[in-house]
C-alpha cells in the first residue's frame, strides 16, 4: 500500500541508487509497516543497500544483505538474515506435522537458491522444550511448480525436557532429558514425513508413561506386550529408566 519510488536493474554497468517507499508491505506471511529500501544494480545483479525487516510468525525477520541475479531464465538469490523470536508452529503445520513450540532466534543466517531450490549455508539453531535444536544442510526443492515442495535436513537435539514434551503431547507424564539425532529427514509439504533415521539417548534416568513405552516399542519395531516392555507395563504405571536408547 502507498508504494512510491522506483527500482532499477540493468544487465551491464552500474545503475543509480534507487529508493522505494511504502505505507505497508506484505510478502506472504511477512508484514512491514511504513518503510523503505535502497538498492542498486551492478552488471546484472540487483543488491539491497539498506537492511529490510519484517514482522513474521510473532517475531522479526531482517535481511541484512540481499542480491538477485536473473540468469538464463532463472532468478538466483543470495541473502544473509537475522531472526528474532520466530514461532515456527505455523510453518511446521504447513508441512503436515503437528505444531511444535520451536522458537528461532539467530543472526548471520546465510542462504542461496532459485525459484526451484533453496539452501541454507549455515546451521539453524532454535529452542525446543527447554533444550536446543539444530538443523544442518536444510534444502528446499520443487522440481516442478505442479509438485509439492520437498524439504531435506539432518537434525540434532540436546537436553530436551521430557516433562515439557509430555505436557505438549498425548504421551502422558514423562521425566528426564534426552539428546540425539534425526538423520536423512525428508518432508513433503502437506504430506508430512517421508523418511528419517532417529537416534535418541538419555543417561540421566527418569520415568515414562505407559503410552510412551508403547510408542517407543512401535518405533523400535517390537510389540508393546512383548519382552521387557510388556513386563514394565504390567508392573509399573509409570516405568522408571536409568538409560534410554533408540536407534
Amino acid at each position: 500500500q502507498g508504494l512510491q519510488g522506483m527500482l532499477d536493474w540493468r544487465q551491464h554497468g552500474l545503475g543509480p541508487v534507487t529508493r522505494l517507499d511504502w505505507k505497508q508491505l506484505a510478502l506472504g506471511g511477512a508484514v512491514q509497516a511504513a518503510g523503505q529500501l535502497q538498492s542498486q544494480s551492478r552488471d546484472g545483479q540487483w543488491r539491497l543497500l539498506t537492511p529490510l525487516g519484517f514482522s513474521l510468525w510473532s517475531g522479526q525477520l531482517r535481511f541484512n544483505a540481499l542480491a538477485l541475479s536473473p540468469q538464463s531464465g532463472s532468478l538466483q538469490v543470495s541473502a544473509v538474515a537475522s531472526v528474532e523470536d520466530l514461532h515456527l508452529d505455523q510453518p511446521v503445520r504447513a508441512w503436515g506435522l503437528p505444531g511444535l513450540p520451536v522458537i528461532w532466534s539467530q543472526g548471520g543466517v546465510a542462504m542461496h537458491g532459485s525459484l526451484r531450490q533453496w539452501s541454507f549455508d549455515s546451521p539453524l539453531q532454535a529452542e525446543l522444550w527447554g533444550g536446543s535444536l539444530q538443523a544442518d544442510g536444510i534444502r528446499l526443492s520443487r522440481p516442478d511448480v505442479a509438485q509439492p515442495m520437498q524439504l531435506a535436513s539432518d537434525l540434532q537435539f540436546q537436553q530436551i525436557d521430557l516433562q515439557a514434551l509430555g505436557s505438549y503431547t498425548d504421551l502422558g507424564p514423562l521425566t528426564g532429558r534426552v539428546q540425539g539425532r534425526v538423520d536423512g529427514l525428508r518432508l513433503q509439504q502437506g504430506g508430512g514425513v517421508q523418511a528419517f533415521h532417529l537416534n535418541v539417548r538419555s543417561e540421566g534416568g527418569g520415568r515414562l508413561s505407559q503410552r510412551a513405552v508403547m510408542a517407543l516399542s512401535a518405533l523400535s519395531g517390537s510389540g508393546a506386550s512383548s519382552g521387557l516392555q510388556g513386563m514394565m507395563l504390567h508392573v509399573f504405571r509409570s516405568p522408571p529408566y536409568v538409560r534410554l536408547g533408540i536407534d
